[in-house]
């Protein structure tokens, strides 16, 4: 009788088949601390997708909330510099300036878009989207895989997506670009850690098929930027500040 061979690599224990003749299958093959691979695991995989769907749709929603407008003052703002009215003078002799203020006024465009309800300014709302926002997460990346290696994964994301998820809610509340910039730092830093936590999740709940979970994962990328389009939508009903809370 020829017992199999035992031997450790990369902190895995891997139990090598005595038949010759025949290649390692999945359950032939040990990996010391991971659960085994059963159909059950299949929910984490997609709590983990629908998350990183709800991870773009709240990152996605500042952009798209700040192109809505009154559908009455659509034709007639066409060509005119955007300012919130908060701040927008016209000169007294400039009849299409006036006439879009007007609009904007009697519509309550304030209702439908960001930039208007929350008084930002173009330059305002650039630093939101890119200062604020890409170079604090590209910071905070450098160092969150690291911290997800030495800490509970599965604690550190629950804690990550209910603080995007509450500063998502809280610019609702917001009417000054102080107020946006303070939340939009704050989503960068707990959105940060998303991919890293669910990579690591997903490696050790799925260690042979980690490729393909991967793949899955990712879809929800792409479907959380795509659905997040629908906020447009949801602004013209609700109204941006409501569509924050979705």
């Amino acid at each position: 009788l020829q017992h199999p061979k035992t031997f450790t690599f990369a902190n895995m224990v891997i139990i090598e088949s005595p038949t010759r003749n025949s290649s390692l299958t999945h359950n032939q093959i040990a990996f010391e601390g991971f659960p085994k691979e059963t159909i059950n695991h299949s929910y984490i995989l997609f709590i983990l997708t629908a998350i990183n769907v709800i991870n773009l749709w709240h990152r996605n929603l500042i952009y798209n909330l700040s192109n809505v407008s009154a559908q009455e003052c659509s034709e007639i703002c066409q060509g005119i510099s955007f300012a919130p009215i908060c701040t927008l003078v016209c000169d007294e002799f400039d009849s299409e300036c006036m006439s879009c203020y007007e609009c904007r006024v009697v519509h309550n465009n304030a209702f439908y878009n960001l930039k208007e309800g929350a008084c930002i300014s173009d330059a305002q709302y650039g630093v939101l989207v890119g200062v604020a926002f890409t170079f604090m997460f590209a910071v905070i990346s450098l160092f969150a895989g690291r911290i997800c290696d030495l800490s509970d994964r599965r604690v550190l994301h629950t804690v990550a997506v209910f603080t995007w998820s509450l500063s998502t809610s809280f610019v609702g509340l917001c009417s000054s670009f102080g107020c946006l910039l303070v939340m939009r730092i704050v989503l960068a830093f707990s959105e940060a850690f998303n991919a890293p936590a669910c990579y690591s999740l997903i490696a050790f709940y799925f260690p042979s098929r980690r490729s393909t979970a991967n793949g899955i994962y990712s879809t929800g990328t792409y479907i959380g930027s795509g659905l997040s389009t629908l906020s447009v939508l949801l602004a013209k009903i609700f109204g941006w500040r409501n569509t924050m809370n979705i």
